[in-house]
């Protein structure tokens, strides 16, 4: 289902709290088509019948306990209505099931969305709206199946709708907990039904978590001293929503040692946030299996930022691997966990010193006259915890670095990257396989290419681009670099003496950035 993200951007048809008037005066500011509005916001006898015959309706339904109509007249009046842009409440009622929204018979889904809006206009001004989908005080309801064919659009700046189910003394909830509408609900409360959907994440008190297996509306914790209740956290297994964790004693997550599940709904926020933890040293989250982002926008990204911990805070190689998968840092102040003796990576030193096939290695790698015949040391590099630099060689490809999956440099002395004075140079690509590079702040991603064979990017279509081709935006992102130096703008004074690793002299100039701005 499409929706015209112009024509909403004013729309915030919330529940319980507008008049006649109000809608009124959005509608105006609105203007969609006026046969699709739905102008009142009680559902009556009276007022069904002036409910628009179109497939997207604009507007508020509130049934209560004024709504006289019967299930038969409300499914009738509801028919060709498969997609709604406003909100529902439904509110203290004596509906027994909510199958008068029927889903479109071609797409076996019903589309919802509504907006999240604060000081919007003039005329509300420091006024919040919060309920996009409202059930409550329904004392005969069991049945809400109908739920399993809904959708939730989040609106053009990605805000979600809150869901809320609350004293329906007969609703069940348990049954349709992990249904898919459910399961991709970042902001659902559900209190005081018959059964109800996991924990809400705004609880008072950690104690109140000590049976949870779910929790909604993400994990915050904040300026936590005390941690003789932290372990209240112990069985729970899906956390959706985002999570933060500020000024706190915290030393690790290992109190969560059941969290399997992170599902986020986000576009480039900060989903994963650990911050001003000052005893923090490690991560620990030993069963996490996935973190997954369930929009599929073109540029959705996954971000997370882990900044100023305890100065030994480090991640393991697994917890590396995880995370290179799913997310991109702002900030990773953070370094390689000390690895047991026999899974240890290769210690650069050189690459004549360097050990055959290592899958892991450790260092500032650097890659220079004399060193191609070793290259094939490295046909099974995967991931590397260092900068790489290659300069002065015969090379004309780097097809040795085929498998290289990620880079992790977590300092800011150096380049990540150096490609420098490979005068036979014409295919400089670095493996399709590279998915991710980490670095300790993400603005400060610097690759230097320069000085090298004068048709160095004919197999890149002429882009200054080491990685190659892609479809998955989130990759081309979390791979991307400040290319800098002659071979992509203007050439850079560099120390390219024997032993200076090709590093930034004393002087130099950039003219010509290829920025990460362009995904900002």
């Amino acid at each position: 289902m499409q929706f015209s993200w112009i024509l909403i951007t004013f729309l915030c048809l919330f529940l319980g709290t507008f008049g006649d008037v109000d809608l009124k005066l959005l509608v105006d500011s609105l203007q969609p088509d006026p046969k699709c509005v739905f102008n009142h916001t009680e559902v009556t006898s009276q007022t069904i019948k002036s409910f628009p015959k179109c497939a997207t309706v604009y507007g508020i339904i509130v049934i209560n306990s004024n709504t006289d109509l019967s299930m038969a007249q409300l499914k009738k009046s509801f028919k060709n209505m498969t997609s709604l842009v406003g909100g529902i409440s439904v509110e203290g009622s004596n509906l027994t099931s909510l199958s008068f929204l029927t889903p479109d018979a071609e797409y076996d889904m019903f589309s919802f969305m509504c907006r999240y809006c604060e000081n919007v206009i003039q005329y509300f001004i420091d006024f919040r709206f919060s309920d996009g989908f409202k059930i409550e005080n329904n004392p005969y309801l069991t049945d809400i199946s109908v739920l399993n064919s809904f959708v939730e659009f989040p609106d053009e700046s990605f805000n979600n709708c809150n869901f809320k189910f609350s004293n329906n003394s007969k609703l069940d909830l348990e049954k349709f907990c992990d249904g898919y509408l459910f399961n991709n609900l970042m902001n659902l409360d559900t209190k005081r039904n018959l059964k109800d959907c996991g924990c809400q994440g705004d609880v008072l008190s950690l104690k109140q978590y000590q049976n949870c297996t779910s929790i909604y509306k993400g994990l915050k914790l904040y300026n936590i001293s005390d941690l003789s209740d932290i372990f209240s956290l112990s069985s729970i297994q899906t956390i959706r929503g985002y999570i933060d964790i500020q000024n706190s004693n915290i030393q690790n997550l290992s109190f969560m040692p059941n969290l399997q599940f992170f599902k986020v709904y986000a576009e480039k926020e900060v989903v994963f946030n650990l911050q001003d933890n000052l005893q923090m040293t490690r991560l620990e989250i030993p069963v996490l299996e996935e973190i997954e982002n369930s929009n599929i926008q073109t540029l959705a990204l996954t971000t997370a930022n882990f900044e100023n911990l305890h100065p030994d805070f480090c991640l393991t190689h697994e917890e590396f691997k995880l995370l290179s998968l799913y997310v991109n840092f702002i900030n990773l102040h953070a370094k390689l966990c000390p690895m047991p003796k026999d899974d240890a990576p290769c210690a650069f030193e050189s690459m004549e010193k360097l050990h055959d096939y290592c899958e892991i290695v450790s260092g500032n790698m650097i890659i220079e006259s004399g060193d191609e015949e070793y290259t094939s040391k490295l046909t099974s590099l995967k991931y590397l915890y260092g900068t790489l630099t290659i300069k002065n060689t015969v090379l004309e490809n780097f097809s040795f670095l085929s498998k290289l999956s990620f880079i992790a440099y977590l300092d800011d002395a150096l380049p990540v990257i150096q490609i420098l004075s490979n005068k036979n140079l014409t295919n400089p690509k670095i493996g399709t396989r590279l998915i991710n590079i980490f670095t300790k702040n993400f603005e400060n991603r610097q690759a230097i290419i320069q000085d090298n064979h004068p048709d160095i990017w004919l197999a890149t279509n002429q882009t200054c681009n080491l990685f190659g081709n892609t479809t998955d935006n989130a990759i081309i992102y979390r791979r991307s670099l400040n290319y800098t130096g002659g071979d992509c703008g203007e050439e850079i004074n560099l120390d390219l003496s024997p032993g200076g690793g090709g590093g930034y002299g004393s002087v130099w100039t950039v003219i010509i950035i290829f920025s990460l701005s362009q995904f900002m």
